[in-house]
C-alpha cells in the first residue's frame, strides 16, 4: 500500500476550516502539535500547555536570532526596507518568545492564578 501522506499534505486546501483558516500565521507546531501562530491572540492559545508554551518560546526564540542575523546582513547593503522588516519581524518574535517564557512558568506553577495576579504587569499602577 502507497503511503500519501506527504501528498494529502502538498494538496491544496478544499475544506474551510482547521488550522491556520480563520487567520494568523503559523510558524511552527509545539511538541504535542498545536499550531504555534505569529500572533498569541489565536483561540489555540488558551488550550497550551506549559510545555506548548516552552515549544512555542523556544520557536519565537530561534526565529528572532534568524530575522536578526539577516538584518545584521544587510547592513549597508542599501536595502534599508528589509533591513527594517527583518528587524521589526525580530522584535515581534522576541515579544512572543518573552510571553511564552512567562507563560511557561505561570503554568507549571502550581497556584497559576496567583503566579499571574502577582507578576508586575498585571499589578494596578497607583
Amino acid at each position: 500500500m502507497e503511503d500519501t501522506r506527504e501528498i494529502r499534505h502538498m494538496a491544496p486546501r478544499t475544506d474551510a476550516g482547521g488550522e491556520g483558516s480563520r487567520g494568523g500565521k503559523i510558524v511552527g507546531h509545539t511538541g504535542s502539535g498545536k499550531p504555534i501562530y505569529m500572533n498569541n491572540k489565536h483561540p489555540t492559545h488558551k488550550e497550551f500547555s506549559a510545555s506548548d508554551h516552552g515549544s512555542a518560546q523556544k520557536l519565537h526564540h530561534k526565529l528572532s536570532q534568524e530575522k536578526t542575523e539577516k538584518a545584521v546582513g544587510l547592513i549597508g547593503k542599501g536595502k534599508p526596507e528589509q533591513l527594517d522588516k527583518h528587524l521589526a519581524s525580530a522584535k515581534e518574535h522576541n515579544a512572543a518568545a518573552e510571553h511564552h517564557s512567562k507563560e511557561t512558568f505561570i503554568k507549571s506553577s502550581k497556584d497559576p492564578d496567583k503566579v499571574r495576579a502577582s507578576l508586575p504587569s498585571n499589578k494596578k499602577k497607583k
